[in-house]
């Protein structure tokens, strides 16, 4: 709906806004590559006709997180740190910590461990200043990170997973609960705590419709599901 108003507006600055928030954004956070990557796109297409610099590195991010979750991981790190540099010489903080979560999400799966926590770091200073509305995001993938680096204790990895839990729990964040509570899963599964990894995984499923189709939560099923199967 909004997307259709914006359209009828005819407003190049308003139609850029509603595809980044309902159209790449929320397909990022779906993780639906093909919708992000087609918003992106649209995206770039019109802050270059219209010349609009603040919305040609938007669209670059978002086209980079496309990337990654289409097994493009290095060309989308690429894309994104380009993307989140322009907006950083703007001196812009516009989703900062959603787009650093992103990049180190995607240094995390390509072992760049430093890097990723160079990226974390740039969230973190956004939420030192008051903005928290990712930070359990940001802990979730500073413990996948930390797991990336073989010389981390494994209690240090799961007190970030922990305190991701806690703050998405706090925040009723259901989808970053969800995460947080996948990446526990994994954890707790490596150490042979598989137990406990269900009952969690379980309890946080039963926030969600069993007819939802979110990335997330069929790769929460799948996991469940996996552990139920004999042998």
């Amino acid at each position: 709906m909004s997307l259709q108003r914006a359209r009828a507006l005819n407003h190049p600055i308003t139609l850029c806004l509603a595809l980044t928030f309902a159209g790449g954004i929320l397909s990022a956070l779906r993780r639906e590559p093909e919708n992000t990557r087609t918003a992106a796109s649209e995206i770039l297409a019109l802050a270059t006709e219209h010349e609009l610099p603040i919305w040609l590195p938007t669209g670059t991010i978002l086209l980079g997180q496309a990337l990654v979750e289409s097994g493009h991981v290095t060309q989308g790190i690429e894309k994104m740190r380009t993307g989140i540099s322009i907006l950083r010489g703007h001196n812009l903080r516009f989703a900062t910590p959603l787009f650093v979560s992103w990049l180190a999400s995607a240094c995390a799966l390509c072992g760049r461990v430093d890097d990723g926590k160079l990226a974390l770091a740039e969230g973190w200073n956004v939420s030192a200043g008051g903005e928290h509305w990712m930070d359990a995001e940001l802990h979730r993938v500073e413990g996948e990170l930390l797991r990336a680096d073989i010389e981390v204790s494994q209690s240090n990895v799961e007190k970030h997973f922990l305190k991701a839990l806690d703050i998405a729990r706090n925040q009723c964040s259901r989808s970053l609960e969800l995460r947080a509570s996948i990446s526990l899963w994994r954890l707790w599964i490596a150490r042979g705590e598989s137990e406990m990894a269900k009952l969690l995984l379980v309890s946080t499923c039963s926030y969600f419709l069993s007819a939802i189709e979110a990335a997330d939560f069929k790769t929460a099923r799948g996991l469940i599901g996996n552990l139920s199967c004999p042998g």
